[in-house]
């Protein structure tokens, strides 16, 4: 057997470059259901390592595979070489710095102009758990509308938290924290996880339930004024 040289083998290459085999079809067909010897999948893998994609043939690998989707039998030989990897610190070190700041902010795919990190960065303040504590201390840590003491108890906005930033133009957490009403007990109210899920603006819940909820508030409140009385 001829053992060609290295030079040789590239010349080869550089002249089939882009060139479709007349017989691809049955070069498919013949392949099929073959599979590859431990040595020649060393072999291929040892021939690959360190070799490095150009951002064009990436493009055409990413568009080939497109829309794509893996069998089963496929996912299971997947999960099944991955169960119990353990990848190194410097391969952890790796990902993480491939993947800082990839899909966070104005990058990541549910971006809405940046209020969605405001509201968070405002909810973990100090001053908005105690706004919340003062909110149920006053209530008595009691639903204000089924009367359920304790449990999974949360405080809703009767002005919802969202308005409120969009209606004072609210941008950064500084001028969250001067904005008084955003801080006003007043317009919170403890509601248990279920009441909670009824009002309007509870995850985006588009039914119109506020009507009901502000009679049944008005008039607990109602009852309460003239207990203290």
């Amino acid at each position: 057997m001829k053992i060609l040289s290295e030079e040789h083998k590239r010349k080869i290459s550089e002249a089939l470059k882009g060139k479709i085999p007349k017989n691809i079809n049955q070069l498919k067909l013949s392949n099929k259901g073959k599979h590859l010897s431990e040595e020649t999948k060393l072999k291929i893998s040892l021939a690959s390592l360190g070799r490095k994609l150009s951002e064009q043939t990436k493009q055409k690998m990413s568009l080939s595979r497109k829309g794509r989707k893996n069998s089963e039998y496929h996912n299971q030989k997947v999960r099944l070489a991955n169960l119990g990897l353990k990848h190194t610190k410097e391969r952890v070190d790796k990902m993480i710095k491939s993947l800082t700041g990839k899909y966070t902010g104005s990058k990541a795919s549910n971006w809405k102009g940046g209020s969605t990190d405001l509201n968070r960065l405002i909810r973990g303040r100090s001053e908005y758990r105690q706004w919340v504590s003062e909110c149920m201390t006053r209530d008595n840590w009691t639903c204000r509308t089924c009367n359920k003491i304790g449990g999974k108890l949360q405080v809703h906005h009767k002005e919802s938290f969202a308005a409120l930033l969009k209606l004072y133009n609210i941008n950064t957490v500084n001028q969250a924290l001067n904005c008084k009403l955003l801080w006003n007990v007043d317009n919170g109210i403890t509601l248990c996880e279920e009441c909670h899920k009824e009002t309007d603006t509870y995850l985006k819940n588009k039914t119109n339930n506020q009507p009901l909820f502000n009679f049944i508030f008005n008039n607990q409140s109602n009852v309460r004024r003239e207990k203290s009385n």
